[in-house]
């Protein structure tokens, strides 16, 4: 079974798109953990389906990290993934993820950034294969690993907790992870989310250059600070670009060969 972790924080209209994404699935074999971090009442979640399940808390703006990792100790199944309240996943994400960890210890979906329309703004990890820390660095996106129970980590209360997340899982597996394009993560960007870049942006990813993680290798470690080295430059580009597009949208516009500068620099 698949245990698929939603941690919300004032969205009941959106958490119940994201929960109408699950009960769609081709396969039944799944729970859902619903992890609140508002304080408010979630209870009429659970009547939607019994196989969705509450992480009671009254604890109030922890972050997306902690509030995941609330719903770690309600998991049933032998695999876990992860999906925000304001994205989906397609019909087939539980069947073939259940199918691929048969033989693989983790692996990753691609991932289409929507716009509030559904209409697809760019995708991510759209190559069958297997993805690497540098892959995934120069895809400029979040790709969330789904794997199985024995191997998998708790979140880190940081920014981009999602992208550190499965730097670690992808060091931990050996550095690589099977990709499958037959299903697909949906990401909604939305103007208020931190799918926005800024100066802020830029400071937190610098935080994160210069932390050491003891879970991970010394060539893991070096390797995500060089995605978050790329990150800051590219978002640097953007803030000077200054010409109203979304983040999303600019990143699809950059010169290959320009985009490709930028990577050795930072990978050097």
């Amino acid at each position: 079974m698949l245990s698929i972790i939603i941690p919300t924080y004032n969205e009941p209209t959106l958490l119940y798109r994201a929960i109408s994404s699950v009960l769609k699935q081709s396969s039944g074999n799944w729970e859902l953990i619903v992890c609140p971090d508002d304080g408010k009442d979630y209870s009429y979640v659970t009547e939607i389906d019994k196989r969705i399940t509450l992480a009671t808390s009254d604890q109030k703006k922890t972050g997306p990290g902690p509030s995941r990792n609330r719903g770690i100790e309600y998991v049933k199944g032998s695999a876990i993934a992860y999906l925000d309240d304001d994205d989906q996943i397609t019909e087939r994400y539980v069947e073939l993820a259940l199918e691929g960890l048969k033989n693989e210890p983790a692996m990753i979906f691609s991932t289409s950034y929507i716009n509030g329309d559904d209409s697809i703004i760019r995708t991510i990890g759209s190559k069958s294969g297997e993805m690497t820390i540098d892959g995934f660095a120069y895809e400029l996106g979040s790709l969330h690993t789904v794997c199985r129970k024995e191997i998998f980590t708790k979140w880190r209360n940081c920014f981009a907790e999602d992208v550190v997340h499965t730097c670690e899982i992808l060091d931990k597996i050996g550095g690589a992870v099977k990709v499958s394009t037959d299903a697909q993560y949906l990401a909604t960007v939305r103007s208020g989310s931190l799918c926005t870049s800024s100066d802020d942006i830029n400071a937190s990813y610098q935080k994160i250059i210069a932390s050491k993680l003891e879970s991970m290798s010394t060539t893991g470690q070096v390797k995500m600070s060089n995605l978050f080295t790329f990150r800051k430059l590219i978002n640097s580009l953007y803030i000077s670009s200054n010409n109203g597009q979304g983040y999303h949208d600019f990143v699809k516009s950059i010169d290959e060969t320009l985009k490709q500068k930028i990577f050795k620099e930072a990978f050097a």
